[in-house]
């Protein structure tokens, strides 16, 4: 009889244990579970200003080209990587037609080779959240030591004509990297990029046509970035004769292809006496073609050499 009790009571110790056993184990799966989905729903971790990781923006599949400035690709989405020291730095800006469109007034529209404008831009720092681009003028200006310099600053705001939300930076010990998607700015009408106001007014354009106007190749130089765009324009009513084809629609768009070129300028000019200069400094213009920085003075006067 006891030896009946004693095996009853082991039976059921051992069926106590059994369920404590399997009690725990249900409790430490459902920690672990629970563990994992805090892992899982960790917050991303972000760069500075609350901005994505460089590695989420700039991906390993990214093709890259090494300048002045860094070109990457990622997908379909064109990104410049501009590094501190590229900062309100002068980079001239030079827009040409490379192909020009079939057209019966081949004056009017342009050949391949018309240069379309130029200018001179700085890239700024906004609080480290945008990429502010000014045009700069050199129309007036004053030397640092004269006492109008201030004046003449303050009578000469450059004007903002492009404004980028920064992506991503790329920090190390040194240095910082920018980063700005340029993909939208360059397929859609730009101050920078494009014809201008008087040029469209001229061949009569009117709007950019999107499913016709795309990005050819986009590429970066120790010291210069080179884009290749293809553009497509509405031709003005009354302007038929501009984009008539014998085959076609008496209002067809004009098809251009540009090519852009970012010159990085010297960061110091070089100098020479103004007796040895040919040419006539009269506007702004002349000043970006003929790489001249100052106007005519008795001083001598900075010329660029590209």
């Amino acid at each position: 009889m006891k030896s009946y009790k004693f095996h009853i009571l082991s039976l059921t110790t051992l069926l106590l244990l059994g369920a404590t056993t399997h009690a725990e184990a249900k409790i430490f799966e459902r920690k672990k579970k629970k563990a994992q989905t805090e892992v899982k729903a960790a917050p991303a971790k972000q760069n500075i200003n609350g901005l994505k990781p460089y590695a989420q923006v700039i991906t390993p599949k990214a093709k890259s080209s090494f300048g002045f400035l860094t070109v990457h690709k990622v997908d379909n989405n064109y990104f410049f990587e501009i590094p501190d020291s590229m900062l309100n730095r002068d980079i001239l800006i030079v827009n040409r037609i490379s192909k020009a469109p079939t057209s019966r007034q081949k004056s009017r529209v342009g050949y391949p080779g018309d240069i379309l404008g130029s200018k001179v831009i700085r890239f700024e720092n906004k609080d480290n959240k945008r990429i502010l681009v000014r045009e700069y003028s050199y129309r007036e200006r004053s030397e640092n030591k004269d006492g109008m310099f201030q004046s003449v600053r303050n009578s000469n705001t450059q004007p903002i004509v492009a404004n980028f939300g920064i992506e991503t930076i790329k920090k190390d010990s040194l240095t910082r990297n920018y980063v700005i998607n340029v993909s939208v700015f360059l397929q859609k009408e730009n101050p920078l990029f494009s014809f201008d106001a008087d040029s469209k007014e001229y061949i009569g354009l009117l709007n950019m046509v999107g499913e016709g106007t795309y990005i050819d190749t986009l590429k970066a130089f120790p010291k210069n970035i080179e884009i290749s765009t293809t553009v497509t324009y509405q031709s003005k009513k009354g302007m038929s004769n501009v984009g008539f084809l014998e085959t076609g629609s008496p209002r067809i768009p004009l098809t251009y292809e540009l090519n852009s070129s970012m010159v990085l300028l010297p960061e110091v000019p070089l100098v020479i006496p103004i007796s040895t200069a040919t040419h006539k400094v009269s506007n702004t213009r002349n000043l970006l073609h003929d790489g001249v920085w100052s106007l005519r003075t008795k001083q001598p006067i900075c010329v660029e050499s590209l």
